[in-house]
């Protein structure tokens, strides 16, 4: 087992305190400087600069992550526990590892820093908490090579979520919906199919000669697993969201309110726009007096590692 450098831990979570502090004044500067664009002025620009910042991060992560995978021949899961107290982990996984914790703490820290959806704070805290859990015992028990795998497989169809939810807030209505299609159908492939049947059953059943031979501490081994099956059951909570959002979203089309609230160019006098997209109609910019009340807000699209798919 890899000792844990216990003196790095606080340098993680200042990383993340500082990371999360600048994201929050880079999200507001970006914000405050497009609306100086009418076209901006009547989306929620706030959110979408938001998912910008989250989709470069996930697409520069998910191609190191795979070129890693790749170099390790990981495809064969097999691969994950051979030599497995011999094997030494490189520099590549300590980089992901550390990269990663600082994203998690950091996304913890800005999820009660932020509170833009009280609702669903204790669930992002709850699973950021897990995820970092996760972290820590696979980087503890020499499990650095499954823990990328399941890195990966999480990662890969969080790009589509943040996409979709960067279409939404600008209120585009098809770009969203073909982002959303992607997110369904890779998020069933990756984390409803691909990590119970192949990667749970690696960890299960595929690890445990190995466990055995090594004499592996038996409490990390049913933690861990306990803890891979309480994030699948996130992601089938995350599905069924998903798809309720898809149908919303074709039965109602979606409506755009506008973010200024932290725009210091906002008239106070002025009342808010709203823009209402659906799948006929192209955007029109409308007053809020004159929505119906079955109309529905732009809804999140984040289901299980950010917001849940429910009704702004």
């Amino acid at each position: 087992m890899t000792d844990v450098p216990w003196k790095r831990i606080p340098i993680l979570f200042l990383i993340g305190i500082i990371a999360a502090i600048f994201r929050l004044q880079a999200e507001l500067v970006i914000s405050n400087g497009l609306y100086h664009w009418h076209y901006f002025r009547t989306r929620r620009t706030r959110r979408f600069v938001r998912e910008t910042f989250s989709f470069l991060y996930l697409a520069i992560v998910v191609v190191y992550e795979f070129m890693l995978m790749y170099q390790e021949k990981l495809f064969n899961l097999a691969n994950c526990w051979t030599d497995f107290l011999t094997w030494q982990a490189s520099r590549g996984f300590n980089n992901i590892y550390f990269i990663e914790a600082c994203t998690y703490i950091q996304a913890l820290i800005y999820t009660l820093m932020s509170a833009y959806n009280k609702r669903d704070i204790i669930q992002h805290s709850t699973h950021h908490i897990v995820t970092l859990l996760l972290l820590g015992l696979s980087y503890k028990l020499d499990c650095e090579r499954i823990g990328l795998v399941v890195l990966l497989c999480h990662n890969a169809s969080e790009i589509f979520v943040v996409l979709g939810k960067a279409f939404l807030y600008l209120g585009h209505f098809w770009p969203a919906i073909v982002a959303l299609t992607f997110t369904i159908i890779t998020w069933f492939a990756f984390r409803i199919i691909y990590f119970p049947f192949f990667i749970i059953r690696s960890t299960l059943i595929t690890s445990y000669p190995d466990i055995d031979r090594y004499s592996f501490p038996f409490p990390g081994y049913f933690t861990t697993n306990f803890l891979l099956l309480c994030i699948l059951v996130l992601n089938i909570h995350g599905l069924i969201s998903l798809v309720r959002l898809y149908i919303r979203l074709m039965k109602n089309g979606i409506m755009v309110k506008q973010d200024m609230e932290d725009s210091k160019d906002r008239d106070p006098n002025d009342p808010p726009k709203t823009v209402t997209i659906s799948s006929n109609d192209p955007p029109t910019a409308q007053n809020s007096s004159a929505t119906s009340s079955k109309a529905y807000f732009l809804p999140s699209l984040a289901p299980a590692f950010t917001d849940r798919a429910k009704e702004d």
